[in-house]
Protein backbone atom coordinates (compact mmCIF):
# COMPACT_ATOMS: atom_id res chain seq x y z
CA UNK A 1 0.00 0.00 0.00
CA UNK A 2 2.87 2.33 0.87
CA UNK A 3 4.60 1.66 -2.45
CA UNK A 4 1.32 2.36 -4.29
CA UNK A 5 0.96 5.72 -2.54
CA UNK A 6 4.55 6.67 -3.37
CA UNK A 7 4.00 5.67 -6.98
CA UNK A 8 0.80 7.74 -7.21
CA UNK A 9 2.55 10.71 -5.60
CA UNK A 10 5.36 10.39 -8.15
CA UNK A 11 2.81 10.32 -11.00
CA UNK A 12 1.02 13.40 -9.65
CA UNK A 13 4.24 15.38 -9.16
CA UNK A 14 5.58 14.37 -12.58
CA UNK A 15 2.28 15.31 -14.26
CA UNK A 16 2.25 18.66 -12.48
CA UNK A 17 5.82 19.41 -13.57
CA UNK A 18 5.02 18.51 -17.17
CA UNK A 19 1.87 20.67 -17.06
CA UNK A 20 3.75 23.63 -15.61
CA UNK A 21 6.59 23.17 -18.07
CA UNK A 22 4.33 23.01 -21.12
CA UNK A 23 2.17 25.85 -19.80
CA UNK A 24 5.22 27.99 -19.13
CA UNK A 25 6.57 27.31 -22.59
CA UNK A 26 3.28 28.32 -24.22
CA UNK A 27 3.16 31.52 -22.14
CA UNK A 28 6.74 32.26 -23.19
CA UNK A 29 5.91 31.74 -26.87
CA UNK A 30 2.95 34.11 -26.75
CA UNK A 31 4.91 36.63 -24.71
CA UNK A 32 7.45 36.78 -27.51
CA UNK A 33 4.69 38.09 -29.78
CA UNK A 34 4.44 41.25 -27.68
CA UNK A 35 6.12 44.19 -29.37
CA UNK A 36 6.60 47.83 -28.52
CA UNK A 37 7.93 50.62 -30.71
CA UNK A 38 8.19 53.14 -27.88
CA UNK A 39 11.61 54.75 -28.09
CA UNK A 40 12.58 52.81 -31.23
CA UNK A 41 11.28 55.14 -33.95
CA UNK A 42 12.73 58.45 -35.13
CA UNK A 43 9.60 59.52 -37.06
CA UNK A 44 11.54 60.36 -40.22
CA UNK A 45 9.07 59.32 -42.94
CA UNK A 46 6.21 61.57 -43.97
CA UNK A 47 2.94 59.71 -43.54
CA UNK A 48 1.51 58.56 -46.86
CA UNK A 49 -2.19 59.36 -47.14
CA UNK A 50 -4.26 57.32 -49.60
CA UNK A 51 -5.82 59.46 -52.30
CA UNK A 52 -9.53 60.18 -52.22
CA UNK A 53 -11.09 58.45 -55.21
CA UNK A 54 -13.52 60.76 -57.00
CA UNK A 55 -16.59 59.01 -58.45
CA UNK A 56 -18.33 59.66 -61.73
CA UNK A 57 -22.11 59.88 -62.13
CA UNK A 58 -23.96 57.49 -64.43
CA UNK A 59 -27.23 58.21 -66.26
CA UNK A 60 -29.18 57.13 -63.17
CA UNK A 61 -27.40 59.59 -60.90
CA UNK A 62 -25.46 56.86 -59.13
CA UNK A 63 -21.92 57.46 -57.91
CA UNK A 64 -19.61 55.09 -59.77
CA UNK A 65 -16.23 54.05 -58.36
CA UNK A 66 -13.70 51.94 -60.31
CA UNK A 67 -11.31 49.67 -58.44
CA UNK A 68 -8.79 47.24 -59.94
CA UNK A 69 -6.81 44.62 -58.06
CA UNK A 70 -3.17 44.99 -59.07
CA UNK A 71 0.28 43.78 -58.11
CA UNK A 72 3.22 46.04 -57.42
CA UNK A 73 6.49 46.63 -55.62
CA UNK A 74 7.01 48.95 -52.65
CA UNK A 75 10.20 50.03 -50.88
CA UNK A 76 9.12 49.61 -47.26
CA UNK A 77 12.71 48.88 -46.26
CA UNK A 78 15.32 51.22 -47.71
CA UNK A 79 17.03 49.65 -50.69
CA UNK A 80 14.75 46.59 -50.81
CA UNK A 81 11.58 46.04 -52.84
CA UNK A 82 8.59 44.09 -51.53
CA UNK A 83 6.06 42.47 -53.84
CA UNK A 84 2.58 43.68 -52.87
CA UNK A 85 -1.06 43.83 -53.87
CA UNK A 86 -3.31 46.85 -53.99
CA UNK A 87 -6.40 48.35 -55.58
CA UNK A 88 -5.55 51.01 -58.20
CA UNK A 89 -2.22 51.33 -56.35
CA UNK A 90 0.77 49.06 -55.74
CA UNK A 91 -0.25 48.89 -52.08
CA UNK A 92 -3.56 49.53 -50.28
CA UNK A 93 -6.28 51.49 -52.10
CA UNK A 94 -7.60 54.99 -52.59
CA UNK A 95 -10.25 55.97 -50.06
CA UNK A 96 -13.90 55.89 -51.10
CA UNK A 97 -16.27 58.49 -49.67
CA UNK A 98 -20.01 58.79 -49.97
CA UNK A 99 -22.99 60.24 -48.12
CA UNK A 100 -26.03 58.66 -46.58
CA UNK A 101 -28.71 58.37 -49.25
CA UNK A 102 -26.27 57.97 -52.17
CA UNK A 103 -26.74 55.20 -54.70
CA UNK A 104 -23.31 53.74 -55.45
CA UNK A 105 -21.84 51.35 -58.02
CA UNK A 106 -18.39 49.82 -57.47
CA UNK A 107 -16.77 48.26 -60.53
CA UNK A 108 -14.21 45.82 -59.10
CA UNK A 109 -11.84 44.33 -61.68
CA UNK A 110 -9.53 41.47 -60.76
CA UNK A 111 -6.22 42.28 -62.42
CA UNK A 112 -4.19 39.66 -60.56
CA UNK A 113 -3.66 36.02 -61.46
CA UNK A 114 -5.58 34.64 -58.48
CA UNK A 115 -9.32 34.59 -57.81
CA UNK A 116 -10.37 36.84 -54.94
CA UNK A 117 -13.32 38.87 -53.63
CA UNK A 118 -13.98 42.29 -52.11
CA UNK A 119 -16.04 42.60 -48.93
CA UNK A 120 -17.50 45.88 -47.60
CA UNK A 121 -16.72 45.50 -43.91
CA UNK A 122 -19.41 47.14 -41.75
CA UNK A 123 -21.59 48.28 -44.64
CA UNK A 124 -25.36 47.79 -44.45
CA UNK A 125 -26.25 46.33 -47.83
CA UNK A 126 -28.00 43.36 -49.50
CA UNK A 127 -26.25 40.01 -49.11
CA UNK A 128 -25.89 39.76 -52.89
CA UNK A 129 -23.61 42.82 -52.81
CA UNK A 130 -21.58 41.87 -49.74
CA UNK A 131 -18.59 40.32 -51.48
CA UNK A 132 -18.00 37.30 -49.29
CA UNK A 133 -16.45 33.94 -50.19
CA UNK A 134 -19.56 33.10 -52.25
CA UNK A 135 -18.88 36.00 -54.64
CA UNK A 136 -15.43 35.32 -56.00
CA UNK A 137 -14.10 37.49 -58.80
CA UNK A 138 -12.16 35.41 -61.29
CA UNK A 139 -8.90 36.70 -62.71
CA UNK A 140 -9.61 39.17 -65.51
CA UNK A 141 -13.30 39.60 -64.64
CA UNK A 142 -15.25 42.55 -63.19
CA UNK A 143 -17.90 42.49 -60.47
CA UNK A 144 -20.19 45.53 -60.08
CA UNK A 145 -22.17 45.57 -56.84
CA UNK A 146 -24.63 48.44 -56.36
CA UNK A 147 -26.58 49.60 -53.31
CA UNK A 148 -28.04 52.59 -51.51
CA UNK A 149 -25.95 53.89 -48.64
CA UNK A 150 -28.37 53.91 -45.72
CA UNK A 151 -26.62 54.07 -42.36
CA UNK A 152 -25.18 56.68 -40.00
CA UNK A 153 -21.79 58.28 -40.54
CA UNK A 154 -19.01 55.70 -40.23
CA UNK A 155 -15.39 54.86 -41.00
CA UNK A 156 -15.58 51.48 -42.75
CA UNK A 157 -13.14 49.45 -44.80
CA UNK A 158 -13.08 46.94 -47.62
CA UNK A 159 -10.85 43.91 -48.11
CA UNK A 160 -10.72 40.52 -49.87
CA UNK A 161 -12.70 37.75 -48.22
CA UNK A 162 -11.95 34.48 -50.07
CA UNK A 163 -12.41 31.33 -48.01
CA UNK A 164 -9.13 30.22 -46.48
CA UNK A 165 -7.13 33.08 -48.01
CA UNK A 166 -8.57 36.28 -46.50
CA UNK A 167 -5.60 36.83 -44.18
CA UNK A 168 -3.02 36.32 -46.94
CA UNK A 169 -4.75 38.63 -49.43
CA UNK A 170 -5.13 41.42 -46.86
CA UNK A 171 -1.55 40.90 -45.64
CA UNK A 172 -0.33 41.49 -49.19
CA UNK A 173 -1.95 44.92 -49.07
CA UNK A 174 -5.37 44.72 -50.74
CA UNK A 175 -7.49 46.92 -48.46
CA UNK A 176 -8.87 50.44 -48.19
CA UNK A 177 -11.26 52.70 -46.29
CA UNK A 178 -14.85 53.65 -47.14
CA UNK A 179 -16.02 56.80 -45.36
CA UNK A 180 -19.72 57.58 -44.94
CA UNK A 181 -20.93 61.11 -44.24
CA UNK A 182 -24.28 61.93 -42.65
CA UNK A 183 -25.73 65.43 -42.97
CA UNK A 184 -27.51 64.99 -39.63
CA UNK A 185 -24.10 65.00 -37.90
CA UNK A 186 -22.78 68.19 -39.51
CA UNK A 187 -23.75 70.13 -36.38
CA UNK A 188 -20.89 68.38 -34.56
CA UNK A 189 -18.44 70.34 -36.72
CA UNK A 190 -15.96 67.49 -36.92
CA UNK A 191 -12.91 68.06 -39.12
CA UNK A 192 -13.78 66.85 -42.62
CA UNK A 193 -11.12 68.11 -45.04
CA UNK A 194 -9.63 64.82 -46.17
CA UNK A 195 -5.86 64.68 -46.00
CA UNK A 196 -5.63 67.95 -44.06
CA UNK A 197 -7.54 67.57 -40.80
CA UNK A 198 -9.40 64.31 -41.54
CA UNK A 199 -6.73 61.61 -41.66
CA UNK A 200 -7.03 57.83 -42.16
CA UNK A 201 -4.56 55.73 -40.17
CA UNK A 202 -4.45 52.17 -41.54
CA UNK A 203 -2.29 50.17 -39.13
CA UNK A 204 -0.71 46.90 -40.20
CA UNK A 205 2.13 44.74 -38.92
CA UNK A 206 4.52 42.89 -41.23
CA UNK A 207 7.35 40.39 -41.13
CA UNK A 208 10.03 40.91 -43.75
CA UNK A 209 12.64 38.47 -44.98
CA UNK A 210 16.23 39.59 -45.46
CA UNK A 211 15.59 40.37 -49.12
CA UNK A 212 12.60 42.57 -48.26
CA UNK A 213 9.93 40.05 -49.27
CA UNK A 214 6.94 39.43 -47.02
CA UNK A 215 7.27 36.59 -44.53
CA UNK A 216 4.01 34.65 -44.12
CA UNK A 217 5.12 32.40 -41.23
CA UNK A 218 3.12 32.24 -37.99
CA UNK A 219 4.30 31.99 -34.37
CA UNK A 220 4.89 28.50 -32.99
CA UNK A 221 1.70 26.97 -31.54
CA UNK A 222 -0.30 30.06 -32.54
CA UNK A 223 -3.66 29.86 -34.25
CA UNK A 224 -4.32 33.61 -34.31
CA UNK A 225 -2.56 34.41 -37.57
CA UNK A 226 0.53 36.33 -38.63
CA UNK A 227 2.10 38.60 -36.01
CA UNK A 228 4.57 40.99 -37.60
CA UNK A 229 7.45 42.77 -35.88
CA UNK A 230 7.35 45.91 -38.05
CA UNK A 231 4.45 48.36 -37.90
CA UNK A 232 3.25 50.30 -40.95
CA UNK A 233 0.72 53.15 -41.02
CA UNK A 234 -0.80 53.71 -44.45
CA UNK A 235 2.11 51.63 -45.72
CA UNK A 236 4.65 54.01 -44.13
CA UNK A 237 7.35 52.81 -41.75
CA UNK A 238 8.49 55.20 -39.00
CA UNK A 239 5.85 57.79 -39.98
CA UNK A 240 5.11 61.34 -38.89
CA UNK A 241 2.21 63.65 -39.71
CA UNK A 242 2.66 67.40 -39.57
CA UNK A 243 -0.61 68.95 -38.46
CA UNK A 244 -1.53 72.35 -39.93
CA UNK A 245 -4.77 72.82 -37.98
CA UNK A 246 -5.55 73.05 -34.27
CA UNK A 247 -8.05 70.17 -34.45
CA UNK A 248 -7.36 66.90 -36.30
CA UNK A 249 -9.57 63.87 -36.74
CA UNK A 250 -7.83 60.49 -36.99
CA UNK A 251 -9.79 57.56 -38.38
CA UNK A 252 -7.92 54.55 -36.98
CA UNK A 253 -8.24 51.17 -38.70
CA UNK A 254 -6.62 47.98 -37.45
CA UNK A 255 -6.08 46.19 -40.78
CA UNK A 256 -3.66 43.63 -39.34
CA UNK A 257 -4.18 39.89 -39.41
CA UNK A 258 -4.14 39.22 -35.70
CA UNK A 259 -2.28 41.83 -33.67
CA UNK A 260 -3.99 43.87 -30.94
CA UNK A 261 -2.65 47.40 -30.44
CA UNK A 262 -2.40 49.62 -27.38
CA UNK A 263 -2.55 53.16 -28.73
CA UNK A 264 -1.84 56.31 -26.78
CA UNK A 265 -0.28 59.77 -26.78
CA UNK A 266 3.18 60.48 -25.39
CA UNK A 267 1.66 62.58 -22.59
CA UNK A 268 -0.84 59.82 -21.72
CA UNK A 269 -3.86 62.07 -22.37
CA UNK A 270 -5.66 59.13 -23.99
CA UNK A 271 -5.08 55.40 -24.13
CA UNK A 272 -6.94 52.96 -26.37
CA UNK A 273 -6.86 49.17 -26.50
CA UNK A 274 -7.50 48.45 -30.17
CA UNK A 275 -8.26 45.01 -31.59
Amino acid sequence: MLKYRKFMMFIIIASLMIFLGVGGFIVWVFDQAKKSNIGDLMFESRLAIPELLEPTLDDQGRKVFDLTFTTGEVEFIEGKLTETWGLNEPYLSPTLRSSRGDEVVINVTNGIEEDTSLHWHGMHLPAAMDGGPHQMIKSGETWSPTWKVDQPAASLWFHPHPHGATAEHVYRGAAGMFLIDDLELEELNLPDTYGVDDIPLIIQDKNFNRDGSLNFSKPLFSNVGILGDEILVNGTYDPYFEATTSLVRFRVLNASNARIYNLGFSDDRLHIDWD
